[in-house]
């Protein structure tokens, strides 16, 4: 399959490196997506696919290379992307004293959401969640918080999505709600 032109990429990532001390974790890592396009990375611990994903995300810097999303250059301006990302990582980043609608109702604030309220009750649905709205996380299982998450990252309704493993602690069900979500 041809590699599209930078123009015609919605996510271009050029000869990325990344060096920790005197290991390198990122070694020229280069790709070109298309809006729509899927990339999943496998790999084992330490290949380095947590930290393409935190340099995807802007929370870290790469050592050297280039990489645009939707036209940003990540390096010029992070901040300007970031409101067009979600991510669902190791950390949920919930707050457990507060209910699946606090919590959804607060990001969605933070994103600039028109109507907070109604978005947080539309994900809390997608994610079959609804029904405990008014519950607080930290009464949440592990696979609850996740759905939770996953709710979290769309809450903004990114142009690009990121997911470190989000298949962790989700039963079958959830699995295939993330699934029908993707």
């Amino acid at each position: 399959m041809p590699t599209p032109e930078p123009d015609d990429s919605f996510v271009a990532v050029e000869d990325l490196r990344r060096a920790y001390g005197g290991m390198e974790a990122l070694r020229g890592v280069s790709f070109r997506l298309a809006r729509g396009e899927f990339l999943c990375l496998f790999g084992p611990n330490g290949a380095g696919k947590s930290t393409l994903l935190k340099i995807l995300a802007t929370l870290l810097k790469p050592s050297s290379g280039s990489v645009r999303v939707h036209g940003f250059d990540l390096a010029e301006n992070p901040e300007a992307f970031r409101a067009r990302l979600g991510l669902v990582s190791h950390q949920s980043h919930l707050y457990e004293d507060l209910t699946a609608l606090e919590n959804l109702e607060l990001y969605a604030g933070l994103y600039g959401v028109a109507d907070p309220r109604s978005r947080a009750e539309a994900l809390l649905r997608q994610v079959e969640l609804f029904e405990r709205r008014h519950s607080l996380v930290s009464e949440f299982s592990r696979g609850m918080q996740q759905r939770l998450s996953i709710a979290r990252a769309l809450v903004n309704e990114p142009s690009l999505l990121l997911l470190d493993e989000p298949y962790t602690g989700l039963d079958e069900h959830a699995a295939a709600v993330l699934r029908d979500q993707l």
